[in-house]
């Protein structure tokens, strides 16, 4: 995205880029359960994203990220709750 060498792609396969908007994913997250509980809705995700910068899609793709990996699993349509 910058058009530098990322040495954290070529090590890891996630740019520097996409695992910041996974650690900000992940605190938002962290800070909702604090508030609402452990089943999150991923509305709410979203938006607190988009105050921190994050636009709807690129927090929706990272949120598909982490269920691909077993982070996080959606109970039901709409909320998420991490593992």
């Amino acid at each position: 995205e910058t058009g530098k060498i990322d040495i954290d792609r070529i090590s890891t396969g996630i740019t520097a880029s996409q695992r910041n908007k996974i650690v900000v994913v992940k605190e938002i997250i962290n800070e909702l359960e604090k508030t609402k509980g452990k089943t999150v809705a991923i509305e709410d995700i979203i938006k607190e994203g988009e105050l921190k910068g994050q636009s709807p899609e690129s927090t929706e793709e990272v949120l598909e990220k982490l269920k691909r990996s077993g982070d996080i699993f959606e109970p039901k349509r709409g909320f998420i709750t991490r593992i």
